[in-house]
């Protein structure tokens, strides 16, 4: 197994659409989908600039499948952006923005369906809500562990693939208020609903400073 580490910055604003009956929310590239052998592999991307390399990384691992974009908030920027770079079948963004959305069978039937998943930056207390101990969670669980297919994530989305979160349930923390009261609220780690054998006991931290 292999693994690919970016340290960088991320700032995420967009509106949340208010259709409920369904997560995607686009799709580039072969309506149909394929089947293929992947492989496995983990990309823990800090966020801010893209980092094109690393999505190439993935592709190359979906074997020409489906990638598979989810987040909470946001919009289907990364559809064209990683369709471009050729070898996939399709691209797909779900937004997942209620737990009513995390728990359709569309949106199993799409992840499960996915060669390469990626979880976008936004607000990883979202994630916690929305997707934790949902459709989502377990679709996610198969596409490690019996699937094998290549996984990334960008700061929130990064952060949620970590066996320990910082899951922002109480807002943002910084490190000197951190330091000063490591007991306080805002300090609030939860464990992880994807489990990666790889990150095990490990927490990550995107944004160094801001």
């Amino acid at each position: 197994m292999r693994i690919l580490i970016f340290s960088l910055f991320i700032t995420i604003s967009a509106s949340a659409q208010e259709n409920t009956t369904t997560a995607s929310i686009g799709r580039v590239g072969n309506e149909k989908d394929v089947t293929v052998n992947t492989e496995f592999g983990l990309v823990l991307m800090g966020g801010s600039t893209d980092v094109s390399e690393a999505f190439q990384w993935m592709i190359d691992r979906a074997k020409g499948g489906d990638f598979v974009i989810i987040r909470a908030s946001g919009s289907v920027g990364y559809n064209e952006y990683v369709y471009s770079m050729g070898n996939i079948n399709s691209v797909e963004t779900l937004l997942i923005d209620s737990k009513e959305k995390a728990n359709l069978k569309e949106t199993s039937r799409i992840l499960r369906e996915a060669d390469a998943l990626f979880i976008a930056g936004g607000d990883q207390a979202n994630y916690v809500k929305y997707w934790a101990d949902s459709e989502v969670s377990k679709a996610i669980e198969y596409l490690i562990h019996e699937k094998k297919i290549p996984i990334g994530g960008t700061s929130a989305g990064c952060a949620v693939l970590s066996d320990i979160i910082f899951d922002a349930m109480h807002d943002t923390v910084v490190s000197d208020e951190a330091l000063a009261n490591p007991y306080d609220e805002k300090v609030s780690l939860s464990k992880s609903f994807i489990h990666i054998p790889m990150m095990k006991d490990i927490i990550t931290d995107q944004h160094y400073s801001q």
